[in-house]
């Protein structure tokens, strides 16, 4: 018997304010069974990893160094085999 439950994000609602060329690291926690996949989204579009941003294993999003153009809305969205 398998139990498979569906991804439970905590919520963060947060608005950062950070300095051009500095790190910041956006949380999300997501539980689930089994362990979900974290997709992050800017302004309602996916964001793909690069040398600035990526998605650490703790589904956290990771920009290296901030830009003007890094500015918006970001949400963290988690999904597994059970929903």
């Amino acid at each position: 018997m398998y139990l498979l439950v569906p991804p439970i994000i905590s919520p963060h609602p947060k608005e950062y304010i950070i300095a051009v060329d500095k790190p910041i690291t956006l949380p999300c926690e997501a539980d689930g069974l089994p362990p979900p996949d974290i997709m992050w989204h800017k302004d309602g579009h996916a964001v793909m990893e690069s040398v600035r941003q990526r998605i650490l294993s703790s589904g956290a999003l990771q920009i290296a160094f901030a830009q003007p153009g890094d500015a918006g809305q970001y949400t963290c969205m988690a999904a597994n085999v059970a929903g």
